[in-house]
């Protein structure tokens, strides 16, 4: 399966590639659809780009579980780099895509996004229980516990 965190053009650019070698479902939040074949709004055009369209297996809400092999993801919803970014939880794993970077998180300047519901996302993300490796989208991986403490964006 592919698990997308959001659409934008540097995190969606290889689907079709993957599509075409392996056929994988592709997941995404139901909330981010407008994103994907829209190469004005996923950020392609703006540099000189396009993105092959994206066909969509599984759109997914807050709270849904995905069962691949033996592991279950949960996937959860965090509106504010784009309005429909999520992040999945697999076992202590917190893909944050571009919602949560180490010390620092994504940019809300972009179509769709929205820094207000950001700082929401992040308490969501704060609020959760027991420790995580957080990998995002972008640059190092972190722990939540050392991002709730010094993440200035956490606090």
């Amino acid at each position: 399966a592919v698990l997308l965190t959001h659409g934008h053009f540097d995190h969606i650019g290889g689907v079709a590639y993957l599509l075409e070698r392996y056929n994988p479902q592709v997941c995404i939040s139901k909330d981010e659809m407008q994103l994907l074949n829209d190469n004005m709004l996923n950020g392609a055009t703006i540099h000189h780009m396009s993105v092959n369209e994206v066909k969509v297996d599984v759109e997914l809400s807050d709270g849904d579980v995905l069962k691949l092999g033996d592991n279950e993801i949960k996937f959860i919803t965090t509106p504010g780099h784009t309005a429909g970014s999520g992040c999945y939880i697999v076992g202590e794993w917190l893909f944050s895509g571009d919602t949560l970077f180490c010390m620092s998180i994504g940019r809300t300047d972009f179509p769709t996004s929205n820094h207000q519901q950001m700082l929401r996302s992040l308490q969501k993300l704060k609020a959760l229980e027991g420790e995580y490796v957080v990998y995002p989208g972008h640059d190092r991986f972190s722990m939540l516990s050392a991002e709730k403490i010094y993440n200035p964006y956490m606090k």
